[in-house]
């Protein structure tokens, strides 16, 4: 039999266990270049305020939105007025 029991996350203002999301924002800010992604599966706080992404979201996250700021920053470069991107896909 196996004893493994799966545990979520806690939050870490409200000390619950985080529930499973499939609609969540993942934020990330660098250098006044911020990127959003939208609708992605995460744990969050059933109060909303606290998000826990899985380290295979995240992995796969990063090297994309890396590459949206360098191109962001790029494009401020070039513009400097403040621009807003959206991508889908």
């Amino acid at each position: 039999m196996n004893d493994f029991q799966f545990h979520p996350p806690q939050c870490a203002n409200h000390h619950i266990p985080m529930v499973w999301k499939v609609d969540s924002d993942f934020v990330y800010e660098e250098e006044g270049v911020r990127v959003v992604v939208r609708h992605i599966t995460a744990f969050a706080c059933p109060h909303g305020d606290d998000q826990a992404f899985p380290p295979q979201v995240a992995r796969e996250l990063y090297p994309v939105i890396r590459e949206l700021i360098s191109t962001a920053k790029r494009a401020r470069a070039i513009h400097p007025t403040p621009l807003e991107y959206l991508v889908t896909a």
